[in-house]
């Protein structure tokens, strides 16, 4: 758990920093902070969201889930890197679609929210799914399931403080836009290769315990009730963020 932890807190300080440059890359194709931030948290919540949701329906499945955490933090890196030659790539495509067209600003901008958007979908779709991957094969019982999850969440999010630290007021003024997402791509894949390497040794005990319990009974619940206590918190998310 320590050595995991450790791996997701630095995954944290990575995915904060490309938070924070990626709304710096952004003001330059729209010329505004307002739409950039929005379009890299839109993108953000809507990964992280589909993500967990992916995550928390296929990987039941899966046999060594350290090392499909490793496996997520490669691609993270990955698809980090690509997405400034991306933006950049794209310009182009703007200035013709202005010239051509001569579209509205709120057209324009939603022209290249939705573009942006995507592009920035995957790698947060990756980060998304890395918490219930690790939720999987870190907790062994319904007993911790609350404080487990809630150390993993909790580690994750110090490890975002700091990446937002270090971005705003290091990393940028020292070494640029660009080298600051090389910086947070070099992080994951450290994360990734010391996670396979870890999913290697890991032997799955406690898989049938885990199991037995989960059949003891369906829960408390019933699905109207949980679907609406789903619902209050959708939106209780939207209040959050707007």
């Amino acid at each position: 758990m320590g050595y995991v932890s450790l791996l997701f807190f630095i995954s944290g300080i990575s995915g904060l920093v490309y938070e924070v440059v990626w709304t710096r890359m952004l003001t330059l194709t729209f010329g505004s902070t307002t739409y950039s931030a929005t379009t890299v948290l839109a993108s953000y919540m809507g990964g992280l969201a589909l993500g967990s949701f992916l995550a928390g329906r296929y990987i039941d499945k899966a046999k060594n889930l350290i090392k499909i955490y490793g496996i997520l933090e490669l691609l993270i890196a990955f698809f980090a890197v690509l997405i400034p030659f991306s933006l950049a790539g794209l310009l182009p495509f703007y200035k013709s679609v202005s010239s051509a067209l001569n579209p509205s600003l709120f057209t324009f901008s939603l022209i290249r929210f939705v573009i942006s958007f995507l592009i920035f979908l995957i790698p947060t779709t990756l980060m998304g799914a890395t918490l219930p991957v690790l939720s999987k094969a870190l907790i062994n019982s319904k007993q911790n399931l609350g404080s487990r999850l809630g150390l993993l969440y909790s580690i994750n999010t110090l490890g975002a403080v700091l990446g937002c630290f270090l971005s705003g007021f290091i990393f940028i003024s020292m070494y640029g836009v660009k080298n600051t997402i090389y910086i947070a791509a070099f992080l994951n894949m450290i994360i990734g290769v010391a996670a396979i390497l870890a999913g290697k040794k890991v032997n799955k005990v406690g898989e049938v315990k885990k199991e037995k319990e989960e059949k003891k009974g369906t829960g408390v619940f019933s699905r109207k009730t949980v679907f609406w206590a789903a619902m209050v918190f959708g939106i209780s998310g939207f209040a959050s963020l707007g």
